[in-house]
């Protein structure tokens, strides 16, 4: 009896869409913390207001002290990002989403840390 071997590049066709879903698996994990953090920065920050702090970026003070249209101005741009590098299917976007991810992360430790002097 003989086996049927697949060609060579079928092979490396199933290889690449394994690596490909991982890929893009792991932005949309990366995106989902981004989102997070991003939620994590508004609520901060706004506890941060509330014993008389100020936002020190000037971008996001025209539109921090509407929590509602900051998340969603923070989540709309969360999304093209981590939609760009789904479709993209790109490393160096997952590799900027945790770059990023972990800016937020000393954001949001920052906020809670004046947060805690200032009460």
């Amino acid at each position: 009896m003989w086996v049927r071997v697949p060609p060579l590049a079928l092979i490396k066709g199933v290889e690449l869409e394994a690596l490909r879903s991982r890929t893009q698996e792991s932005i949309l994990a990366r995106g989902f913390t981004l989102a997070v953090l991003n939620i994590l920065d508004v609520f901060s920050t706004h506890l941060v207001f509330t014993f008389g702090g100020s936002e020190a970026n000037p971008v996001a003070d025209l539109f921090i002290h509407s929590p509602m249209l900051a998340i969603c101005i923070k989540m709309l741009a969360v999304g093209l990002i981590v939609w760009a590098g789904y479709k993209l299917d790109s490393d160096f976007i997952g590799f900027g989403l945790l770059v990023i991810s972990l800016v937020y992360l000393c954001v949001v430790l920052h906020n809670f840390s004046v947060a805690i002097q200032l009460s």
